[in-house]
C-alpha cells in the first residue's frame, strides 16, 4: 500500500532556536503537504515564548525545551497522537531533512519500523554526537556503551516510519516516569541511562524488546560527511535526506541531491 492511500502523520522534530530550519522547511518543501495529511512541528513545553516563527501547525508537547529530552520529547508526541487521531502510520522527520513529499506519498509501504537500518554499539561519532548540545553539562560527554549495543538495530533520527502498533508497542513497553528516570540513572553513571535521551537508540531498542526490528530502506551517501551540503543518507526511494542546512535546502532538491552517489559505501 502506497503511504498516500494510508492514514499518515508528519511529525517534524524541533526547538525555538531552530527557526531558520523551521522557515526553510516551511519554504522547501512542508508547504506540499497535502491537506489530508497531518503535520506537526514538535516542540516542547513553554516554546511560544521561545519561538517567533509560529504555524498553525505547530504543537509543544509536556517536556522541557533540551537536546537531551529528545527520546522522552518523541514518546509524548507518539501519545499524544494515539490519544488525539486515528492514523496509520507516523513519518518522523528532524527539522534538517529534506522531504520530497511527492515521492513519499508514492512509497509502498509494509511493516512497522522502516527507515535507514544503524547498528546500536558503534562507535565515534556515534558516542559523541550530541555533545555541545544539550542544556544540561553532565549529558555533554560521550555515551558509555552498555550490553545492550550491538543487540538491537534502529532508524537512523533523521526520518523514519512507525506503524500505529509500533507506536502502541512503545507505550506500551515503557512509561513517562522510567523515561525520565533514565536521566537521573545517566547521571549516576548507569549507562543504559542514554536511553533516556538518545531518541532514534530509545525507539529501536524498545521495539527490539518486543521483537520488531527495522525494515531496512535507506542508503548511506557515497562520499563520507565532510560538509553539510553532502547529506548522510536518504530513505524511502530517495524522497527523504538528511542533514541539510537551512540555508541549503531552499535550493537543493532531489535531484541535485542525488549526485552524491547514495550507497557508494556503507558503515
Amino acid at each position: 500500500m502506497k503511504l498516500k492511500d494510508t492514514k499518515l502523520i508528519i511529525g517534524i522534530l524541533t526547538c525555538p532556536k531552530s527557526v531558520d530550519r523551521k522557515r526553510a522547511v516551511l519554504n522547501a518543501w512542508a508547504n506540499k503537504i497535502p491537506p489530508d495529511v497531518r503535520h506537526h512541528f514538535i516542540y516542547g513545553k513553554n516554546y511560544q515564548q521561545l519561538c517567533d516563527c509560529h504555524t498553525f501547525s505547530d504543537i509543544h508537547v509536556d517536556v522541557p525545551e533540551a537536546y537531551e529530552m529528545l527520546a522522552i520529547k518523541m514518546y509524548e508526541y507518539i501519545k499524544y497522537c494515539v490519544d488525539t487521531y486515528e492514523f496509520d502510520y507516523i513519518v518522523k522527520v528532524d527539522d534538517d531533512s529534506y522531504v520530497d513529499v511527492n515521492k513519499l506519498l508514492e512509497y509502498d509501504v509494509e511493516g512497522d519500523y522502516l527507515g535507514k537500518e544503524c547498528k546500536s554499539g558503534g562507535g565515534g561519532k556515534s558516542l559523541s554526537y550530541h555533545i555541545g548540545n544539550c542544556t544540561d553539562d553532565v549529558f555533554n560527554r560521550p555515551i558509555v556503551k552498555s550490553h545492550k549495543d550491538g543487540v538491537y538495530k534502529f532508524c537512523a533520527g533523521g526520518g523514519y516510519i512507525l506503524s500505529k502498533r509500533a507506536c502502541l508497542v512503545i507505550l506500551n513497553s515503557i512509561n513517562r516516569q522510567k523515561l525520565d528516570q533514565y536521566h537521573e540513572d545517566y547521571k549516576s553513571g548507569d549507562p543504559l541511562g542514554h536511553f533516556g535521551f538518545a531518541e532514534d537508540r530509545t525507539i529501536g531498542s524498545l521495539l527490539h524488546d518486543s521483537n520488531i526490528s527495522p525494515k531496512e530502506t535507506g542508503l548511506w551517501s557515497g562520499t563520507k560527511l565532510t560538509s553539510r551540503e553532502i547529506p548522510l543518507f536518504c530513505s524511502f526511494n530517495n524522497s527523504i535526506y538528511h542533514p541539510i542546512d537551512a540555508q541549503l535546502m531552499d535550493r537543493l532538491r532531489t535531484p541535485q541531491l542525488a549526485q552524491y552517489h547514495i550507497g557508494a559505501h556503507s558503515t
